[in-house]
């Protein structure tokens, strides 16, 4: 096989002729975080969704991080995106979640990055794209944890939603 050189889209834009101005969210955004801290309660069971964030549907998530209290029992989450309460409220797809399989049972005293559920190819979309739309909708998608098994021990779970606003 031949050596070769491949660049970004945003390099690409860069060295064409005429120069291609790229998109804010791959090269000039600001990257924002946003956080929430819920605690879980005893009686909080299995299917249990808990909303800890929102970014609009122009943004790309760059990052998803944890802390959280020894949950035993906790042993899986999905983390996803979640239309917002005022529109029904439900996960968006199936295939779209930011972590699978995430435990809690432990506690996680350091923040530790749980962002696993994109793939390599999804690392330029915006949520729109990730959730395989055809256009942005324009509106807000709510970041939240479905507790898969739940057990029945309290405690605090914080998620840090690290993203690139498209606006």
């Amino acid at each position: 096989m031949a050596a070769t050189a491949r660049s970004s889209t945003a390099l690409l834009n860069a060295v064409t002729k005429p120069k291609t101005l790229s998109p804010p969210h791959l090269t000039s955004a600001y990257q924002r975080e946003a956080v929430g801290t819920i605690v879980k309660a005893t009686g909080d069971g299995d299917g249990s969704v808990l909303r800890f964030a929102r970014v609009r549907s122009s943004d790309r998530v760059t990052g998803l991080s944890i802390l959280n209290a020894a949950l035993a029992g906790a042993t899986g989450a999905i983390v996803g995106f979640y239309e917002t309460v005022d529109n029904g409220g439900a996960m968006v797809g199936t295939g779209n979640q930011l972590t699978v399989s995430q435990s809690i049972a432990a506690a996680t005293t350091t923040k530790t990055g749980i962002l696993s559920g994109l793939a390599a190819a999804d690392g330029e979309k915006r949520v729109w794209e990730v959730l395989g739309l055809a256009a942005d909708p324009g509106k807000d998608y709510d970041i939240a944890m479905t507790l898969v098994t739940a057990g029945a021990v309290a405690g605090a779970i914080t998620l840090f939603v690290t993203y690139v606003s498209g606006n």
